[in-house]
């Protein structure tokens, strides 16, 4: 089973034939180094012997993929027995969830079947969102196989969203710079006003004056709005030479 491409058994969410879909992968950073190690029975893990999931695989002749460089947060490789427990955790995850117990066959199968997607090259991450996603869209879902099926389309629409969330959180800094840049051009009218009030009125009258005349030296063939022109020219020579 490839990561891009998965048959399901139920239409997903909103009418949608999940076989038609362009389930794509998405890309993998580029700087990991990522080999396909065949594991014959009898192999050993770091000079452990692999667990009994795991030798189910190497008798069913199941290559594995190992991270030679990815390590993990806490700078341990990640290692196909840590995989392995993360897929019991996730798996146990799911069924509680549901609120079920499943046999130990169903559980092992459900183990199998996440451990897979994990060396699919799926993030543990990514299983525990599209565990969340499936039970909330599907929930009468009553096998983890279900997943398989449905965890391209979850994460697709996960991007979806936080695209979304990009967008909204842009817009609303963008907002919050537009309300803040206008309280501030308030208060320094305000401010200029206050400076205008309290000059003498013939030190206010130069003002007028040299706004005046810097107006008629830019915009000499200006008619119409000379007025205005002149009070924003003032407004600055006070903002200029009284305002800190």
């Amino acid at each position: 089973m490839s990561r891009g491409i998965r048959g399901s058994e139920s239409n997903p969410r909103g009418g949608q034939n999940l076989a038609s879909q362009d389930l794509t992968l998405k890309n993998r950073p580029a700087d990991v180094s990522i080999k396909t190690i065949p594991y014959e029975g009898g192999s050993n893990v770091e000079g452990q012997e692999l667990p009994p999931l795991l030798k189910a695989f190497t008798n069913n002749s199941l290559t594995l993929l190992r991270e030679e460089s990815q390590s993990t947060p806490e700078g341990q490789n990640l290692t196909l027995n840590s995989l392995l427990l993360s897929a019991r955790e996730l798996v146990d995850k799911f069924y509680s969830s549901l609120g079920q117990r499943p046999s130990k066959i169903k559980r092992q199968k459900s183990i199998e079947e996440c451990l897979n997607l994990l060396l699919e090259g799926f993030t543990i991450e990514e299983v525990d969102y599209a565990i969340t996603w499936l039970i909330r869209y599907h929930p009468t879902t009553g096998a983890f196989s279900r997943l398989v099926h449905f965890i391209d389309q979850a994460i697709k629409e996960r991007q979806t969203d936080q695209q979304a969330r990009e967008v909204d959180q842009a817009q609303a800094r963008e907002a919050e710079h537009r309300h803040a840049e206008q309280q501030r051009m308030e208060e320094e009218r305000r401010q200029i006003e206050e400076v205008k009030t309290s000059l003498p009125a013939e030190m206010l009258e130069g003002l007028y004056q040299e706004a005046k005349r810097l107006i008629e030296e830019e915009s000499p063939h200006l008619k119409f709005g000379k007025d205005l022109m002149i009070q924003i020219k003032l407004n600055e020579l006070v903002k200029l030479r009284y305002l800190p």
